[in-house]
């Protein structure tokens, strides 16, 4: 989260958690570019498809 330049304090708002310690306490585990390659492979293993989904997203937006 940190890393992406995202405000911790929008992300709780934007999550509805009761405050930014719960925030934090889940968003700022993956700081190390081990830990970052390792959640992107979990994403991708739970939705295959993640990538051809924004492509094609995008490619409908710009007709």
């Amino acid at each position: 989260m940190n890393a992406n330049g995202e405000d911790v304090k929008t992300v709780q708002e934007l999550l509805r958690h009761a405050n930014s310690r719960i925030t934090l306490d889940v968003y700022t585990q993956a700081l190390s570019t081990n830990k970052r390659a390792a959640q992107s492979k979990v994403v991708k293993m739970m939705v295959p498809n993640l990538g051809e989904m924004k492509d094609e997203k995008h490619s409908q937006n710009g007709r």
